[in-house]
């Protein structure tokens, strides 16, 4: 029985656009997040396959695999995907819908029902959208319910950026006091290479583009100072010889 539908429609699985575009409409960037939709056509038995690949040079395309979308929807549909771009300022997009998976996956498939097509994109450079944040999560601030510390204490920073964290540096009441460029980001202090008492710590954070911001400062005291003992009574000094109790005093 007829169905209105010719034979390349019901048994060839198409694709009709594709589109690369950005959340909130910002321009599309190396190393940034992209939604890539496809516009395909089909009629699956189980299940179509939407592969999707990307070249960094679409004027020399070596393609690779990002992602797969399945769809089970008969007709024309929309297929969505989030991925990464690559670096490059001339990228393409290649999208391959089939009918059949095939194994290992393959950039161009040769099934008789299969379709790709390939978008071509100028991307920029990443945008710096927001400076770093950075916050000192060890050692806490001491207050006079707190014990103070003492000996070396590790300084540990936690950093992020939306493009990337270069560097933080630490300070000890403003000076500084060593850099990490890794993460997880921390820097030994010798507590007692200060004096005794209230002391502040600080953390920079450093992006791409040179923005920097300065972290929250942690109050922290140090005693580094270990006991004394004093001799109270009684106060002779030298052998002693008594039946009263000797008393001493420990600071």
């Amino acid at each position: 029985m007829p169905t209105g539908r010719g034979l390349d429609q019901v048994y060839s699985e198409r694709i009709q656009r594709i589109i690369v575009t950005r959340a909130g409409g910002e321009r599309l960037a190396e190393n940034r997040r992209a939604r890539v939709d496809v516009l395909v056509s089909g009629d699956p038995v189980g299940e179509d396959v939407l592969d999707l690949f990307s070249a960094s040079d679409a004027t020399n395309p070596s393609w690779t695999y990002l992602t797969s979308v399945t769809g089970t929807i008969y007709g024309t549909h929309w297929l969505s995907a989030e991925v990464v771009l690559p670096s490059g300022n001339l990228q393409a997009i290649r999208a391959q819908f089939q009918a059949v998976r095939t194994s290992p996956v393959s950039s161009c498939s040769t099934g008789s029902r299969d379709d790709h097509d390939d978008l071509v994109f100028a991307v920029g450079p990443p945008t710096d959208a927001f400076p770093p944040t950075v916050k000192i999560t060890s050692p806490y601030s001491t207050t006079s319910y707190s014990r103070p510390v003492g000996g070396v204490v590790p300084v540990v920073v936690a950093a992020e950026d939306d493009m990337a964290v270069t560097r933080v540096e630490v300070y000890v009441d403003g000076t500084l006091l060593g850099t990490d460029t890794s993460a997880p980001y921390e820097v030994s202090w010798n507590s007692g290479a200060v004096a005794d008492g209230t002391h502040s710590l600080t953390a920079k954070a450093y992006d791409p583009t040179g923005r920097v911001t300065i972290s929250t400062a942690v109050v922290i005291k140090t005693d580094n100072t270990g006991p004394s003992t004093v001799l109270v009574s009684p106060d002779a000094v030298g052998n002693v010889t008594t039946s009263e109790p000797i008393t001493v005093k420990v600071n």
